[in-house]
């Protein structure tokens, strides 16, 4: 995929380990500019979303990033629903590149639904606003999503 400046970068393609600083060297500038704090040595993936902004994945903790999506409980929820453990990472970057909105699940979570070897898929992914990944949870299929981000005007889907 070419940027809008003309270079070319593989959307969501991970960094050749211990590698990102130099992968990502050119959206970790990006995000600098415009003020983000952001560790090049903490990074697992990038990506630049539809909207234009830069998501990135860090190792992170218990409470956000790599860690957080991968503790045990998640793990097996995506297990059990279809994801391996190896491909999660892959899932969540497919699903916020080309997955399509369909709703609002838990505190506001955006849950995307895509289509992966015939098989739907729902990821609700927390973007924060400067494009950190905060969280991941796979959403079954009959589980109900608010259509808005506004828990006050719940409709089921």
């Amino acid at each position: 995929m070419t940027d809008t400046d003309g270079r070319s970068h593989d959307p969501g393609s991970a960094a050749p380990v211990g590698d990102a600083a130099a992968h990502y060297a050119d959206w970790v500038a990006e995000l600098r500019l415009h003020g983000t704090r952001i560790n090049p040595k903490k990074i697992i993936r990038m990506t630049r979303l539809r909207d234009g902004r830069i998501a990135w994945l860090e190792i992170g903790s218990k409470t956000a990033g790599l860690a957080h999506i991968l503790e045990p409980a998640k793990v097996d929820n995506f297990e059990r629903l279809g994801t391996p453990r190896e491909r999660i990472v892959d899932l969540v970057f497919t699903v916020i590149e080309r997955g399509r909105l369909i709703g609002y699940h838990g505190a506001d979570r955006p849950v995307y639904e895509i289509v992966i070897d015939g098989s739907t898929r729902r990821v609700a992914v927390d973007v924060s606003k400067n494009g950190f990944i905060v969280g991941a949870h796979p959403v079954g299929l009959r589980r109900k999503v608010r259509p808005n981000r506004d828990r006050r005007n719940f409709r089921e889907l």
